[in-house]
C-alpha cells in the first residue's frame, strides 16, 4: 500500500519541483519591469509569506506560544498582544483577550491574508483586544506530538470532536493563565472553528461557561445535510472517503510549500482562477462577494492539512443528516469511544444561557441556510443576535471586499461587556 501511495504522490512533487524550479529561474532572469501586467510589490511577496512576517510586516507585535493538549499534541498558537505600532515589551496586559479559530484544512494564515484594514485580528488590536489566533490539531503548526509522529497512523486519528475536547481547553487555559485581566475570553469561529465548539458544548457545557463569555460563529456548521458545495457532492458521490482509507491515506491536502509556491505563481496571473476555486468549494458568486485581488494570498497559504477522519466526519454528518458523533463502524470502538454502538446525537437543547452570536451568507455552499435554521432551532435562547448577510458566502467572512459588516460584531461585543459589567455591579 505504501508503493502504490509513493506511485501516486512521486509524479505529483516532482512536477511541482520542475514548476518551482521554473519559477525561481524566470525570477532569476527577467527584470520586474518585464513582467508585463504583474504588480511586483510587497502584495505579490505577501503569497510566499509565513504567517509571522504577514503580522510584523506591518508593525503588529507579535509572540508565539505552544500548548499541549491532554492526550499529547503539541499546537501553535500565536497572539497579537498591541496594536499597530505598540510595543509591548513584559508589561501586563490588561485587555480582554478574544480567542479565533480557524476553520478545515485552514490556519491562523487565513486571518490575515486580506487588505490590512479588513483583517478581522489587526482591526480588534487596534481597538485594545488581546488577540489570539489558535491552531488545531493536523494543521501545518500543529503537527507535533509527544510520542506520535505524523508518520504514524495513529497521530490521524481525530475529527472535530476531538479538537474541542481536547484543544480548546488547552488553548483556554493557556491564554487565561497568562492574562489574568481576563476572566472569561471571547470565542470567534469560522466553519470548523464553530463545530469544535457546539460538539465541546454538547459534552461539556459547565467548562466551556466558566471560560467564554461570549461566542461568535462565522458561517457555523454543525449538521451538514443541506450543503451546497460541488467538492464535497463529489467526493461523496465516488466515495473517496473511503477510498483514501483503503489507499492508506491518513492525512488529506497536507501543506506543501511547492504547491503553495506554484499557487503563489499562477493565482496572480490567472485572477478568475482563485473565484473559479473558490466557487466550486465554499462561495457562490465567489469573484463579486470576495476580495478577488486578495485571494491568491489566502489560496497560496492553502491547504495547511487536515486528517481523513475529519473530512470524513463531515461526509457522514451530511449522508445522515444529523449533528453526531463519528461512526467507526465498529459497535465495539464506538462503545468505547462515545459510550454508545451507534453514533451519539450532540444534544445541543440542554445547552443552557450561553451568549452565541451565529452569522451566515447566502451565498454560503458549506453552511446553508437550511441547517443554520436548524442549528438556530436546537440552539433557542441561547442566540443572542442572527443575520445572515445577502452578498456574503463562506470565505467571505476572512476575505471579504468589504467590512462594514464587522460593525455588527463590534456592537455586540461592547454591549455584551457593558451588560456584563452592569451584572457584576
Amino acid at each position: 500500500m505504501q508503493n502504490f501511495k509513493k506511485f501516486i504522490t512521486t509524479p505529483y512533487n516532482i512536477g511541482l519541483s520542475c514548476l518551482n524550479y521554473l519559477q525561481d529561474k524566470i525570477s532569476y532572469q527577467k527584470k520586474p519591469e518585464e513582467f508585463e501586467g504583474v504588480k511586483i510589490n510587497l502584495e505579490s511577496k505577501e503569497e510566499n509569506m509565513s504567517f509571522e512576517d504577514l503580522v510584523t510586516s506591518k508593525n503588529y507585535p507579535l509572540e508565539i506560544h505552544y500548548v499541549t493538549t491532554t492526550d499529547g499534541y503539541i499546537l501553535r498558537l500565536f497572539r497579537i498582544p498591541g496594536a499597530k505600532d505598540e510595543r509591548v515589551f513584559e508589561k501586563t496586559i490588561k485587555k480582554q483577550s478574544v480567542f479565533l479559530i480557524h476553520g478545515i484544512f485552514d490556519s491562523s494564515d487565513g486571518w490575515v491574508c486580506n487588505d490590512e484594514d479588513k483583517c478581522i485580528p489587526f482591526i480588534l488590536a487596534n481597538l485594545g483586544f488581546d488577540v489570539w489566533l489558535g491552531n488545531s490539531r493536523g494543521n501545518k503548526h500543529s503537527r507535533n506530538h509527544k510520542f506520535l509522529s505524523p508518520e504514524d497512523k495513529e497521530f490521524w486519528d481525530f475529527s472535530f470532536h476531538e479538537m474541542g475536547l481536547y484543544d480548546l481547553p488547552a488553548f483556554f487555559e493557556h491564554i487565561l493563565k497568562l492574562n489574568q485581566f481576563t476572566e472569561k475570553l471571547i470565542y470567534i469561529g469560522h466553519s470548523q472553528g464553530t463545530v469544535q465548539m457546539f460538539s465541546a458544548l454538547a459534552e461539556n457545557q459547565d467548562y466551556i461557561k466558566n471560560k467564554v463569555k461570549l461566542f461568535i460563529a462565522f458561517g457555523p456548521v454543525a449538521r451538514t445535510y443541506c450543503l451546497e458545495s460541488k467538492l464535497l457532492h463529489l467526493m461523496d458521490m465516488l466515495k473517496i472517503d473511503i477510498l483514501c482509507e483503503r489507499l492508506g491515506f491518513h492525512e488529506l491536502l497536507g501543506h506543501d510549500e511547492n504547491l503553495c509556491k506554484l499557487n503563489s505563481w499562477i493565482m496572480p496571473k490567472i485572477p478568475f482562477l482563485s473565484s473559479l476555486v473558490m466557487e466550486t468549494i465554499a462561495d457562490k458568486g465567489a469573484y463579486t462577494i470576495n476580495n478577488a485581488r486578495r485571494m491568491p494570498v489566502y489560496l497560496s497559504h492553502l491547504p495547511s492539512g487536515c486528517s481523513l477522519k475529519a473530512i470524513t466526519h463531515f461526509v457522514q454528518l451530511k449522508r445522515n443528516g444529523r449533528f453526531c458523533t463519528y461512526d467507526h463502524n465498529d459497535k465495539e470502538i464506538n462503545m468505547k469511544k462515545f459510550g454508545s454502538e451507534e453514533p451519539r446525537d450532540y444534544d445541543l437543547k440542554k445547552v443552557k444561557e450561553f451568549p452565541i452570536v451565529l452569522l451566515y451568507g447566502k451565498q454560503d455552499r458549506l453552511a446553508s441556510e437550511m441547517d443554520v435554521e436548524w442549528l438556530l432551532d436546537e440552539l433557542g435562547s441561547n442566540v443572542i443576535f442572527k443575520k445572515m448577510y445577502e452578498e456574503m458566502g463562506h470565505t467571505t467572512f476572512m476575505m471579504s471586499r468589504e467590512i462594514s459588516w464587522f460593525d455588527d460584531i463590534i456592537n455586540i461585543i461592547e454591549m455584551f461587556n457593558l451588560e456584563i459589567e452592569q451584572d457584576e455591579n
